[in-house]
């Protein structure tokens, strides 16, 4: 399909690599393949830089100063932001959700050592005034004469939903060079616009695999919402040669315990087993919770190729405690 992608600035070690894991295909009794999006970059791992190197791009045509964007304490965006800005000569500001800890661990160890500037606050002023403490950033920062980009969560917009377009172009060309053809395409689920890129992408470039996603936490509709809005908006924003009701996603519920960033048993029994079968490092907020689905949901479908996305986010492992 003829599509121009917008421009964008090349930060992550794309194409990723595709392997067979030999030991979970044996496990589960069929093909599954990892494509090895926490491979794109050391600082910048995981599937967040794919969606940056657009939102960035835009940011310096616009001649922006300061990226302001928000997340959790432990954000795998925000830290692969903060680096990112560094690397073109922006100012990272990062709207944290959580109680300040008494000591940097993990991604925010991360955010402080390339000195991105932190506004840590509340769940509650997190999800209840959010618009208003980013508008008092923007305003502080218009202020001193600098210009503001402000990226939502997880940089999920139209913009930033052309990293996994191209993710599935990538996907698209694996195929062809292999051979192999998966039925069922995972990932996990956070902030939508991974969903919401895969499932155009597929569509466009004829990939005949179901995209399913795995939900780490928010409330189901909602997130459906969300997303369907996503891609609908993505493709008439950017004039995607497809139509919405050809699109096919499915958002699979009953694999994040409490909610997001709730550490599960399940997950962590995951990552140990991927680290010693496997060699492969997940982290318990995402990547664990989207791979324990896959392999409950597979135990329950009878044959067919697997293959899952690994979205990364090693570095917010290092920012809780597993008892041995």
């Amino acid at each position: 399909m003829d599509f121009q992608l917008p421009e964008r600035v090349e930060l992550a070690n794309i194409p990723t690599p595709v392997r067979r894991m030999d030991s979970l295909s044996q496990r589960l009794g069929k093909e599954i393949y990892v494509k090895r999006d926490d491979l794109t970059g050391c600082a910048t791992s995981g599937n967040k830089i794919r969606k940056l190197e657009f939102v960035l791009a835009e940011a310096l045509r616009r001649e922006v100063d300061v990226v302001i964007t928000v997340g959790s304490i432990q954000s795998n965006h925000c830290r692969a932001t903060a680096f990112a800005c560094r690397k073109v000569g922006l100012q990272p500001h990062l709207i944290l959700r959580g109680e300040k800890p008494g000591k940097a661990t993990g991604n925010l160890l991360l955010d402080r050592l390339c000195e991105a500037r932190v506004k840590v606050i509340s769940p509650d002023d997190y999800y209840q005034r959010l618009d208003e403490v980013v508008h008092e950033v923007v305003e502080e920062h218009e202020a001193e004469g600098r210009n503001c980009l402000y990226v939502p969560s997880g940089a999920s917009t139209p913009l930033g939903a052309m990293g996994y377009i191209l993710a599935a172009k990538e996907i698209f060309q694996w195929q062809e060079e292999s051979g192999v053809e998966p039925d069922r395409i995972y990932h996990a689920a956070g902030s939508g616009g991974t969903s919401a890129g895969l499932t155009i992408g597929t569509r466009l470039y004829g990939i005949r695999g179901k995209v399913r996603g795995i939900n780490v936490g928010e409330p189901q509709q909602e997130f459906v919402e969300f997303i369907e809005k996503l891609v609908r908006d993505t493709i008439k924003d950017y004039e995607v040669p497809i139509s919405y009701e050809d699109c096919s996603l499915e958002i699979v519920d009953g694999y994040y315990g409490e909610g997001y960033g709730d550490i599960t048993p399940e997950a962590l029994d995951t990552i140990r087993l991927l680290a010693r079968s496997e060699g492969i490092v997940l982290d318990p907020v995402y990547s664990a919770k989207g791979m324990y689905g896959v392999m409950e949901e597979e135990s329950r479908i009878d044959g067919g190729t697997i293959l899952f996305i690994h979205t990364g986010g090693i570095f917010s492992l290092f920012g809780f405690e597993i008892q041995d």
